[in-house]
């Protein structure tokens, strides 16, 4: 039998880390209260990049989250779930705010234009 001698920086030693550290994030993904994705595209019918995050990720992130926040269209709405996408996503605007609060109870994101008038406003509970 031939034994191997991990010493610090070699490469098997840095993939344990990776994988210790890969661990420690899906644990704590896993336990987490509330589960968020953010992405610069948000998925939806049109230009191409929006159909490939639609097509490649909503399958994944339609079993894992439970509302994504994301920008890139320069006007803000919020897409209520559907079917097709089960999380609602919040599409900011270059001219709003999102100011979340989180507490045991709920998860608030309220969207403010830049004299802070409240404009929209998006809750959701704990996962479960």
């Amino acid at each position: 039998m031939k034994m191997v001698q991990l010493r610090a920086g070699s490469f098997p030693a840095k993939m344990g880390l990776c994988l210790l550290f890969l661990a420690a994030v899906f644990y704590a993904f896993r336990n987490a209260t509330y589960k968020i994705a953010i992405c610069h595209i948000p998925p939806a019918n049109g230009w191409h990049g929006n159909l490939e995050i639609t097509k490649k990720w909503v399958p994944i992130l339609n079993e894992a989250i439970q509302v994504m926040l994301s920008a890139h269209e320069h006007r803000h709405r919020i897409q209520q779930a559907s079917e097709a996408i089960r999380f609602p996503v919040i599409v900011n605007s270059n001219n709003n705010i999102i100011r979340a609060g989180v507490t045991d109870t709920e998860a608030r994101f309220r969207i403010f234009d830049l004299g802070g008038k409240l404009v929209d406003e998006l809750r959701i509970v704990p996962s479960k």
